[in-house]
């Protein structure tokens, strides 16, 4: 027999303690900010192994940890073996669990809670939905007379939240700063957003859901934004065609195929870019930086509403004092970016992003150097254009232009002149990292 339903009271975070498991810092730091924020005491871990012995130490001093998050993908030990080893422990057995995933693939929530997990969400992390799910999870384990097993909360639970629309976009890129600043930008016009890594996972997605819009990057590995909506175009003609005689090619479980908006995301403005995207079936087309202001008016002119939830007024706390950002041997970023960062997400958020953001650069500088000892021209290029978009999406201008000017210098050969470029660029980064400022 089916288990007798149950429903969740939403508990208050406020003075529960959280214990997050992350290798990437970034993640841990936009938890932390998080729960802090709702009033929560939190302690953080860099590695499964420092988890488990924070939990068990907090137990055995009789100051349990109400509630873990953890993530999937950690070097040694993935989060479900972690959550296996905490369900078979004496006195964490019953500690609440929540997995995040940077790609849920299908099955994985299965996977999730038959590895006790209690909730299951995707990143990047979104604040309202990680709100909503924690407290729907502490409020299923109020202890009950009634022993049913409740439901595996994730990032569908939260559609009950209702300033969001029923419209629900696609963002394809494969930088997570990028990736952040869309989703921030988009949930505050009140839509919802799933987000793939490159152009595979973008058209399988499209094959999952109707999607309302799908804002494409141009440029990711395995399979690049113009080619997928290339597939995704030939699929809607192929369904057409089946309509047109009266066959149906496609699994009847799949979500029947309407044109879906796709934008182009690109760092470049060049002229021809355009064309290009409107040649491989793209409907429009945005430069990075993303600004709220462009993508507004984008959105009303692809999406059947008739009206957008409105952006936050600017907070009235002015951004940080800084030193003049006016070259990259000092502060590279630019002071209106600051300020639409923290009024998209807090004062805290531009800080958490620029360690982000560092770990993105550097990793594209590593490409930068790998290409030039192999003189691979568009390994160099194209490692160059995804640094381009990630400075150019946080502001870091002067960074950004001299990632133009790499991409744009080593179209046949690789000039000496790139190499001290480089160099610089990973000084730059380098120092950005230890800036007591941030």
């Amino acid at each position: 027999p089916n288990p007798p339903a149950i429903s969740p009271r939403h508990i208050p975070l406020k003075g529960l303690r959280l214990c997050c498991v992350d290798d990437h810092p970034a993640n841990l730091d936009v938890i932390a900010y998080y729960a802090t924020d709702w009033g929560m005491e939190v302690s953080t871990a860099s590695t499964p192994a420092k988890g488990l012995a924070l939990l068990q130490s907090a137990a055995q001093k009789g100051r349990p940890f109400d509630l873990a998050i953890l993530d999937m993908e950690m070097p040694g030990m993935d989060g479900m073996t972690l959550a296996r080893v905490l369900k078979n422990h004496a006195q964490l057995s019953t500690l609440p669990l929540v997995l995040l995933t940077s790609l849920g693939q299908r099955g994985d929530a299965q996977l999730a809670r038959n590895s006790g997990f209690s909730g299951y969400l995707t990143k990047p992390i979104r604040k309202h939905v990680l709100e909503h799910c924690l407290r729907t999870v502490m409020g299923f384990h109020v202890p009950e007379d009634n022993q049913a097993v409740p439901p595996l909360v994730t990032r569908f639970s939260a559609k009950e939240l209702g300033q969001h629309s029923t419209i629900r976009l696609l963002v394809a890129d494969d930088h997570q700063v990028n990736q952040q600043l869309a989703v921030l930008l988009l949930e505050r016009m009140g839509f919802r957003c799933d987000v793939v890594w490159n152009g595979h996972e973008a058209v399988e997605a499209s094959l999952k859901h109707p999607y309302g819009l799908i804002l494409m990057d141009c440029h990711m590995p395995e399979m690049d934004g113009y080619e997928a909506t290339k597939k995704i175009r030939r699929r809607e003609e192929l369904y057409a065609q089946s309509l047109a005689k009266n066959i149906s090619p496609f699994d009847t479980s799949d979500p029947p195929p309407h044109r879906i908006p796709i934008v182009a995301l690109t760092a470049n403005a060049m002229q021809g870019d355009k064309e290009k995207c409107l040649l491989a079936g793209m409907d429009d087309y945005l430069t990075k930086p993303l600004r709220p202001e462009s993508l507004q008016a984008m959105l009303q002119t692809w999406l059947p509403t008739p009206k957008l939830v409105g952006l936050p007024n600017p907070s009235p706390n002015p951004p940080p004092t800084l030193p003049d950002s006016s070259s990259t041997d000092q502060f590279p970023f630019d002071r209106d970016m600051i300020a639409q960062w923290q009024n998209l997400g807090g004062p805290g958020l531009f800080g958490s992003m620029v360690k982000q953001f560092v770990e993105e650069a550097l990793a594209c500088v590593d490409s930068l150097e790998s290409a030039i000892a192999s003189n691979d021209e568009g390994k160099l290029a194209m490692a160059a254009h995804g640094l381009k978009g990630i400075c150019r999406n946080m502001g870091a201008t002067g960074l950004g232009e001299i990632a133009s000017t790499i991409e744009g210098e080593c179209r046949d050969q690789i000039p000496s002149t790139v190499v001290q470029s480089v160099a610089s660029l990973r000084t730059v980064i380098s120092n950005i990292a230890c800036d007591e400022r941030l």
